[in-house]
């Protein structure tokens, strides 16, 4: 008897734990779209969702900061500082809660108080993408640029899947002669955050930066304007210039584009057989093994699908308008099951095969 009543409490036990992790998995999903819809700014449709979340697991939901969350969409910024300090000081918070305070002191122009705000979210989530992101966005527009890329690719590393720190370190690579990590961290990015306003201007961003490649004059006859770094560079004061690497990525990468330049003219289309020929070369040469690249591991599944023409014209659709409403027009079921090929099979960072520039020093 003695057995099977502790049976029974054992068999109750399971089924209460279950019932709870449940609860706790259903709390976060309609946390998260509440918070999502205050982001959007529907204070009503979000309050009934995290009210659903508080009902279903109480523990979920972190109210000072919802309510500082809601003050800052409200731009009533002094009410936010308060509540996300609150936040903070319960030891509850998590990333965000430190991103939107600084946000809120910067939005109040005292951006030293902001840069110490993310900080100290630093100190205590050291491997956070998005404070990584707010301390490089913070020195680029102090123009400390080697700072700033420093952030942006530690935050690659410590959160490959987070696609912001890839935007911002492919515009700030923009700004210098060495294009081969606008396109990298760029069509890394586009795949990572597709659909929205910064993926129309990566778009436009790495088909210019493809076109100045194959059009402008380079350091050596025979190469594309990728790279400067054929020679050892010495380091400038307020410049960004890439350190010495074991193995140059950035040169193989280069020689093996430039294997195709002979044509004078440049479109979507040309771009796109320019990258279909530097792909077979890579994997035909074997680079892939010397340079370990998620990316073009990706690009190879998709080569492989048959569907690699499609995936361009998807990539580059905004830098070359004419050409992509020409080519659409033959080609629009096509394309429009490939997006359908698409959405159902993204690229999928891994933290243990990341892509960034350290990866090959």
């Amino acid at each position: 008897m003695k057995l099977f009543c502790i049976t029974i409490l054992l068999f109750f036990s399971l089924i209460f734990q279950a019932q709870s992790q449940t609860d706790k998995v259903k709390a976060q999903k309609l946390y998260e779209e509440g918070l999502k819809l205050l982001d959007q700014s529907q204070f009503k449709e979000a309050s009934v969702k995290i009210s659903e979340a508080k009902q279903a697991d109480p523990k979920t939901v972190d109210e000072s900061f919802v309510e500082g969350y809601i003050f800052y969409k409200r731009k009533e910024y002094d009410d936010a500082i308060s509540a996300f300090d609150t936040d903070i000081k319960s030891g509850k918070a998590k990333p965000d809660a430190y991103k939107l305070l600084g946000n809120c002191y910067e939005l109040k122009n005292n951006k030293p108080k902001a840069a110490s705000v993310y900080k100290a979210g630093l100190k205590a989530f050291p491997k956070s993408g998005v404070l990584l992101m707010e301390l490089g966005i913070t020195e680029m527009f102090n123009k400390n640029y080697n700072k700033a890329i420093e952030y942006f690719e530690r935050g690659i590393k410590a959160e490959p899947d987070f696609a912001p720190n890839y935007y911002w370190a492919a515009k700030l690579f923009n700004q210098t002669p060495e294009k081969v990590w606008v396109l990298m961290y760029g069509e890394t990015f586009m795949n990572l955050e597709r659909n929205t306003d910064r993926t129309i201007d990566m778009g436009i961003l790495l088909y210019e930066a493809y076109k100045k490649a194959f059009t402008e004059k380079s350091d050596t006859a025979k190469h594309l304007a990728l790279t400067r770094n054929w020679t050892n560079t010495k380091q400038k004061s307020g410049t960004l210039i890439k350190p010495k690497m074991k193995l140059s990525f950035d040169e193989v990468f280069t020689e093996t584009m430039s294997g195709s330049k002979a044509q004078k003219e440049f479109n979507l289309g040309i771009l796109a057989n320019y990258r279909n020929n530097f792909l077979t070369d890579w994997f035909n040469t074997e680079q892939n093994k010397q340079f370990p690249n998620q990316l073009f591991t990706y690009l190879k599944t998709i080569k492989d699908q048959g569907k690699f023409e499609l995936y361009n014209y998807w990539l580059f659709q905004e830098g070359d308008q004419p050409t992509m409403a020409r080519w659409i027009g033959n080609n629009d079921v096509k394309f429009n099951e490939f997006l359908k090929w698409f959405s159902d099979n993204p690229l999928k960072v891994q933290k243990e095969d990341k892509l960034y520039r350290g990866q090959y020093w």
